[in-house]
Formats: C-alpha cells, sequence, structure tokens
C-alpha cells in the first residue's frame, strides 16, 4: 500500500491526498503538515478552495452589477379607455 500525503495545490489550493510517490514526480504541489489518511488508512477526501478573490472594480463591472433602468416601458393608457 502506498503511503499517502496530504498536499495542497499550488495552482488552485485545493488540498488533497496522494501517494507521496506522486507527489514527488509530479510537482505543483505543496506538503502539508496534516494527516492524509483516516485510522482505517484510507485516503481523506479533497477539500475544495471555494472562495475567490475580489478583483478589483472596473467600471465596467460596476455598470455590470448595477440593475438596468433602459428597456421597454409600460404605457399609460389601458386596453378598454
Amino acid at each position: 500500500m502506498s503511503e499517502y500525503v496530504r498536499v495542497k495545490q499550488v495552482e488552485t489550493g485545493h488540498e488533497l491526498s496522494v501517494p507521496k510517490s506522486h507527489a514527488d514526480a509530479v510537482g505543483g504541489y505543496e506538503v502539508l503538515d496534516k494527516d492524509a489518511v483516516d485510522l482505517s488508512g484510507n485516503p481523506l477526501p479533497p477539500k475544495y478552495r471555494t472562495t475567490v478573490k475580489r478583483a478589483a472594480k472596473t467600471s465596467a463591472s460596476k455598470a455590470a452589477s448595477q440593475p438596468s433602468t433602459a428597456g421597454r416601458q409600460a404605457d399609460d393608457k389601458k386596453e378598454n379607455d
């Protein structure tokens, strides 16, 4: 059975348990000082990074976040007048 290590993918920030040989061979991982397996010896499930860094707001993104007031206006007259 392979020896597992807990790693963090540098590019995505996800934490995974991978075989030590894979982490050494592939690269792109930061080895963490955490348990990689449960009490039964099974690899722990991935912990996905879900937060997104806030980008600086540009005028285009500010405009996109504002509700649009343009569009078709309702007629003031009723159909049966």
